[in-house]
This record gives structure tokens, C-alpha cells and sequence, in this order.
């Protein structure tokens, strides 16, 4: 049987942040979850098995969403990462240059469509072939 795949979500909205864990979860994801950048890079640095998906709010208190995901990459390189946001992708300010790509989701979604995107970052091909066939 396959591993659980591991997600950290970071949400500044707690009743958002406890709604995403929850799907998550009955989704079968082992879900880590973080209200600020801070404990973000705590619950990363003091989980010691991979994370697949970093799942962030784009605009968080302290900092972006892409800056969090920069600073875990440094020790997770492979991490995977799926903004939500209240703005559509077009209207968030521009990225500078680096090495985080990322897709959006945007706020308010509905659980199926959430569960979709994550679905699509964590098993891009099988997205791809889903969409040929």
C-alpha cells in the first residue's frame, strides 16, 4: 500500500485553516497545519519525514506565501506547492525571480475543487493523461 502523502497547510484564518485540515484528512492526507510563517518553518524543521505539498494562503501577515515556500525549499527541495488565494493569479503582485513554481487556487473554493488541485500538483502526470484520454 502507498504512503500517505504529507501536506502542510498554512492559513491565517484559523476557521479556514481547521476546515482545510479536515478535508484533508478525510481525504487520507497526513495533514501538518501552521496559522503564521513562523510555525510554518517550526512544524517543517522539527517534522522529520518528507512533506509533498506545501498548501498556503498567498498573502499571510509576515510574509508571502512564495517566500515561505523559498525558505522550505532550502531544506526540501522537492516540495510541491498549491497557493489559495482571494485574488485570481493575474491580480497578485509579481513574482520576482526564483525557483518556486507553484499553481492557485482561489478563494472561496468548493472541497471537490481543492481536493482536485491538490491532487494535480501531488500526481501531475496522471493529470496530464487524465485530460488526453
Amino acid at each position: 500500500m502507498a504512503e500517505r502523502e504529507t501536506i502542510l497547510v498554512v492559513e491565517d484564518e484559523k476557521p479556514l485553516l481547521t476546515a482545510v485540515r479536515r478535508l484533508l484528512e478525510r481525504a487520507s492526507y497526513t495533514v501538518l497545519s501552521a496559522a503564521s510563517v513562523a510555525e510554518a518553518i517550526e512544524v517543517a524543521a522539527n517534522y522529520p519525514e518528507p512533506i509533498d505539498l506545501l498548501l498556503s494562503d498567498y498573502l499571510l501577515p509576515s510574509a508571502t506565501g512564495r517566500q515561505l515556500a523559498q525558505v522550505l525549499r532550502r531544506s526540501r527541495p522537492n516540495l510541491r506547492v498549491l497557493f489559495m488565494s482571494g485574488y485570481s493569479g493575474e491580480d497578485l503582485p509579481p513574482e520576482t525571480e526564483d525557483d518556486v513554481e507553484a499553481e492557485y487556487v482561489q478563494k472561496p473554493f468548493a472541497a471537490d475543487q481543492l481536493l482536485l488541485h491538490v491532487n494535480g500538483v501531488l500526481h501531475p502526470r496522471r493529470r496530464r493523461s487524465d485530460a488526453a484520454g
